[in-house]
């Protein structure tokens, strides 16, 4: 079942009225976020199970749809949270710093509402829950699905 979003919003006038914000503006303002739920990584449950522990219950919040990005990233408590422990460390770098060390966390992303499931085995871990969002889908999570990003629309589809 492919994600199809047509994003909408509400602000306010100046004299203070709600006004319906055009989709397209959404879209470009807020980004493509989509809906996530953050679980252990197959393996990881595969060894929670082996060992008689609990398996831990998926975290659901927004990730951003991040093209720019070449691989998935997991907010870092998300994953302290589920109680994953790091199994590398990696130098990333971004438009606005330089390398810079981060733990690498085997993570599963399932996209809310459908059955478009990834085992991101080697997510980052990086702070992101001050953006707004628990995770951000690179392009090892992209390479996946069909991504439609349909701005003047303000609509995305990522369909497998």
């Amino acid at each position: 079942m492919p994600l199809h979003l047509q994003y909408s919003g509400q602000g306010k006038s100046p004299d203070g009225k709600t006004v319906s914000i055009p989709a397209a503006r959404v879209l470009r303002v807020k980004g493509p976020a989509v809906m996530v739920s953050v679980g252990v990584s197959k393996e990881w449950e595969d060894k929670l199970v082996a060992t008689g522990q609990p398996v831990p219950a998926p975290i659901t919040g927004a990730a951003l749809v991040d093209t720019g990005a070449s691989g998935c990233c997991v907010d870092e408590s998300v994953a302290q949270t589920l109680g994953v422990a790091p199994i590398d460390v990696v130098n990333i770098s971004s438009a606005s710093h330089t390398a810079s060390p981060k733990p690498v966390f085997p993570v599963r992303l399932t996209l809310m509402g459908t059955n478009l499931t990834v085992n991101a085995s080697r997510a980052i871990g990086v702070p992101l829950q001050p953006q707004g969002f628990i995770a951000l889908l690179g392009r090892d999570f992209l390479q996946r699905f069909v991504l439609i990003y349909n701005g003047p629309a303000g609509e995305l589809t990522l369909a497998s």
